[in-house]
């Protein structure tokens, strides 16, 4: 890791898949937040950009009803 700074690359190339990702946010408001650091990222994909009801359900991710058990 040290010998080859792994580290250190992926905060550069995570930094740059940041940005790119942001980028395609700004053109598809299918994207509604893009999270993480490094090469550690997360899209979430939203049906509308204002209340973030999630793309499959339609709903709030914090409003969802729990599956039966």
């Amino acid at each position: 890791l040290r010998d080859e700074d792994l580290q250190a690359n992926a905060a550069r190339v995570g930094a740059h898949l940041k940005t790119r990702l942001l980028e395609l946010a700004e053109r598809h408001p299918i994207i509604g937040a893009v999270h993480g650091e490094g090469l550690y990222m997360g899209v979430e994909l939203v049906r509308d950009r204002e209340t973030f009801a999630d793309l499959l359900r339609g709903e709030r991710p914090n409003k969802r009803r729990k599956s039966a058990e």
